[in-house]
């Protein structure tokens, strides 16, 4: 009978972790789309590339040269899965 309890134990210990990790990660991407809508409302210092998503770097500089491989690299996605697509909007 003690090794189911210890199963069980062990088992309510993992999807407590679970649970706790799911948290923290829904918290991040609250903050960070808080953080994306900030910068939306902001007028642009100088030039560049603003990235809305979950990325670290919301805003690129502009550099001649630049291309959307070294945006999408200089952003730094930072989800937790895979992007299911990126959209790519330029304002007349």
């Amino acid at each position: 009978m003690k090794p189911r309890l210890v199963i069980l134990a062990l088992a309510l210990a993992a999807a407590g972790c679970t649970i706790e990790s799911k948290a923290r990660m829904d918290a991040q991407q609250a903050f960070l789309e808080g953080q994306n809508a900030a910068l939306k409302k902001q007028p642009a210092a100088s030039a560049g590339v603003t990235v809305i998503g979950t990325v670290q770097n919301a805003f690129v500089p502009w550099v001649a040269g630049l291309t959307l491989a070294q945006t999408i690299a200089t952003a730094n996605y930072i989800g937790a899965t895979e992007p299911k697509q990126i959209i790519i909007y330029a304002p007349r």
